[in-house]
């Protein structure tokens, strides 16, 4: 997200269209810009399901930023940790009450956690803006040929950003037909293909895919997963 803000007046002094491929808050959409949407929910609609998800649970985390399990206050009944993942899988990995039920906001919820905390990131609960490979249609062709291509199946922040490229193609097609309703030999300018980007709807691998005035994804889904047998990204759960 800060590489993404600290881009963002960059492609706006450029006259660019963005299409922002994982989750930032939505101050950066206030006063709405032209030209900019984002594919993925906000860290506030992230933040607000993970919410949802203690309340489920009957737990009152504790919200955590350090990598240290012994910052914990005494009588803590849960953890929330509001890290990146190195830090949030650092955390678990040193984390000697295997009991303590840990949940994670979207950016701990990464690869890089299971790599650090291996094992022992069993049984993390965090929320993501996008689906992993188990959650795409059957009728996508995407994760078959993603996984040819890497050798891997295809992650959220994957599906995310084929996702956000597919919204930027189609706002580049757009504006070369215009209003002549069918294909031709025209470069479309900068600004006409700012002001097609938010009028973009498709069926996404991530879903129904149509944006608001504001730039936002109307009803942007919310995936909350729970590590098992240090896999990636887990398993669905719906507390």
């Amino acid at each position: 997200p800060a590489a993404t803000l600290a881009a963002i007046p960059v492609y706006q002094e450029a006259q660019l269209a963005v299409s922002i491929p994982w989750s930032v808050e939505a101050a950066l959409f206030e006063p709405a810009p032209q030209g900019i949407v984002s594919v993925a929910a906000t860290v506030e609609q992230t933040q607000a399901r993970l919410a949802q998800v203690a309340q489920g649970l009957g737990l009152d985390p504790r919200i955590i930023i350090s990598s240290n399990p012994a910052e914990i206050p005494a009588g803590t009944q849960a953890v929330q940790l509001a890290t990146e993942a190195v830090t949030a899988g650092t955390f678990l990995a040193n984390l000697s009450d295997r009991a303590m039920p840990v949940l994670g906001q979207v950016e701990a919820g990464n690869l890089q956690l299971v790599q650090v905390a291996g094992a022992k990131a069993d049984g993390f609960i965090f929320v993501s803006p996008g689906p992993g490979a188990a959650e795409i249609s059957a009728d996508s062709d995407f994760a078959a040929a993603y996984q040819a291509l890497s050798g891997l199946p295809p992650g959220p922040r994957a599906v995310l950003a084929y996702d956000s490229a597919n919204v930027l193609l189609d706002s580049i097609e757009q504006a070369m037909i215009k209003d002549q309703g069918y294909w031709y030999a025209r470069q479309p300018s900068r600004a006409e293909v700012k002001a097609s980007i938010s009028t973009i709807s498709r069926q996404g691998v991530s879903g129904a895919i149509v944006f608001g005035p504001d730039g936002h994804r109307i009803d942007a889904p919310v995936w909350v997963y729970q590590i098992s047998e240090a896999s990636y990204p887990g398993t669905v759960i719906n507390p």
